[in-house]
């Protein structure tokens, strides 16, 4: 035969599992500094496209925000020489080459930007490997 304070310990007893302690900390984070941020996909026999972004610090960034930089200067070296100085495509929101890459050359972009330190990256396009044989 059930107690009739067995309902009530039930109850008492599920209130206990589900509540806690909160104690409110407060965390110092430190200051970041915004960074630039590129992206770019190269493939032989294609105009080179680089996307130029900014790093944000977790604290401020809203969901949604847009990370792009539309006003930087974007010059691309082909072999340490350069070759290009890309401009910026609004409906694509990418800066756009009229360089056509190719096989065994290496890139490098430099961006710069208002309020940033210059960026660069680099890249090798490497030569046309053929397929001897597929066992």
């Amino acid at each position: 035969m059930k107690s009739k304070y067995s309902h009530y310990i039930g109850i008492l007893f599920a209130t206990a599992l589900f509540t806690s302690c909160e104690k409110e900390i407060t965390v110092k984070v430190p200051e970041y500094k915004s960074s630039l941020v590129l992206n770019s996909s190269t493939e032989v026999g294609d105009t080179i496209t680089v996307s130029v972004g900014k790093s944000m610090s977790i604290l401020k960034y809203k969901k949604g925000q847009n990370l792009e930089v539309t006003d930087a200067k974007v010059v691309l070296l082909k072999d340490n020489v350069t070759a290009d100085t890309l401009k910026y495509n609004a409906a694509y929101g990418v800066y756009v080459s009229n360089t056509v890459a190719d096989a065994g050359s290496k890139y490098t972009i430099k961006v710069n930007a208002p309020s940033y330190t210059e960026a660069t990256a680099t890249t090798a396009v490497p030569s046309f490997v053929p397929i001897a044989k597929i066992q």
